[in-house]
């Protein structure tokens, strides 16, 4: 069994860790995303329920008595 040199094995560990940092990444876009549509389809939902009872504004012309 060969021994590696040390820049060998520091270049290892720097790939390595970078794997790790673009899993991350990966990871934390993809909740990102799902965070994204769950407060779209939260945001249609109360739109959905705030607007049960309103009414249409009144329209007023210019010399309405109000």
């Amino acid at each position: 069994m060969r021994l590696k040199s040390k820049k060998t094995q520091k270049n290892v560990i720097e790939h390595s860790e970078q794997i790790h940092v673009d899993l991350f990444v990966q990871k934390m876009n993809q909740i990102n995303e799902i965070l994204r549509e769950q407060m779209i389809l939260a945001q249609a939902y109360q739109k959905q329920f705030a607007n049960v009872h309103r009414q249409h504004a009144l329209k007023y012309a210019i010399n309405d008595m109000i």
